[in-house]
């Protein structure tokens, strides 16, 4: 009985890794991290990527979907700056995940193409983090 207890310890210890934000998978980051370092040497490069979101008209016409709203884009701008602010706010998820869509389509279209047009790449690490106001950004 205690072997099988062993198991399902071993198991739940390797399960927080899966989960971003929580210590051991940063742990488990930075090992990696480390391991690039060792393999290929110092980056070369360090950029930080942030959200513009206020400036995304489709990313206001995506949460107006799911509240049943009908945007377009002179709705949304005719909207104030605390209205544009609050509706991002009050919809984290959807915000981070258009944002992570279009960090992976800036790198799949422009940086890790034949042009290479900051050189090639061999290995990156992605850290994305969030601002006091809400907006993720990433390094």
């Amino acid at each position: 009985m205690c072997k099988v207890y062993k198991i399902l310890e071993d198991q739940a210890s390797l399960f927080p890794r899966q989960i971003p934000s929580l210590p051991p998978y940063w742990q488990k980051f930075m090992y990696e991290v480390v391991a690039m370092v060792k393999l290929v040497g110092i980056p070369a490069s360090f950029m930080t990527l942030s959200c513009a979101d206020l400036r995304w008209p489709e990313l206001f016409q995506i949460i107006g979907n799911t509240q049943v709203l009908d945007l377009t884009e002179e709705k949304i701008e005719a909207k104030s700056y605390n209205e544009r602010c609050s509706m991002l706010n009050f919809n984290p998820a959807i915000v981070a995940k258009h944002f992570q869509l279009k960090v992976e389509t800036f790198f799949t279209e422009v940086l890790l193409t034949k042009v290479n047009p900051i050189g090639i790449i061999v290995f990156y690490a992605l850290y994305f983090e969030f601002k006091v106001q809400g907006s993720p950004h990433l390094h």
